[in-house]
């Protein structure tokens, strides 16, 4: 069913001020310039989060590519896209918010969600350049809350994996 232009502007306005709306929520608390509560408090939480982002990406596109290459060269089905996509959301939202909470050292349940949000938000969008038709629907909403519960336990992880190592 094709939607009309107004339809998805609305759609996308709705998210942007969801987004808005959170990160607000968030304050500058976790967003300031400098961490204290970081390994270096000279490194900015913008270059931990860009690094973290970067690197999530990258491992998003070699999984990808893996599994591309396994639907291609097996037996295994191209309708296993699905469950093989879900897998890799949350392998790299898992570690994306891994990373970020292990180098802010303190509030992981805050560092791991935002930063999976901004992950799946870049993603949505990346692929709405891409694909012309993309709709934000019941399904995109699914993985948007996978990425932050996944990002709510990987911060969780993140932070506890810090502590053990002291």
């Amino acid at each position: 069913k094709r939607r009309s232009i107004s339809d998805r502007i609305k759609e996308e306005k709705v998210l942007e001020l969801f987004l808005v709306m959170q990160i607000e929520k968030i304050g500058d608390d976790v967003m300031g310039f400098y961490n204290k509560d970081s390994k270096s408090s000279k490194v900015p939480s913008v270059w931990i989060y860009g690094r973290a982002l970067i690197r999530s990406y990258i491992l998003t596109l070699v999984l990808f590519v893996i599994c591309a290459l396994i639907v291609m060269y097996t037996a295994i089905s191209a309708n296993w896209m699905d469950v093989f996509s879900s897998a890799i959301l949350i392998i790299c939202t898992t570690y994306i918010s891994i990373y970020v909470a292990v180098h802010h050292v303190r509030r992981g349940w805050i560092h791991g969600p935002l930063v999976a949000l901004i992950y799946i938000v870049l993603l949505m969008l990346f692929g709405r350049l891409i694909i012309s038709d993309f709709v934000l629907n019941r399904f995109a909403i699914y993985r948007i809350m996978i990425c932050i519960v996944t990002g709510f336990i990987g911060g969780i992880i993140g932070v506890n994996i810090n502590n053990s190592e002291s």
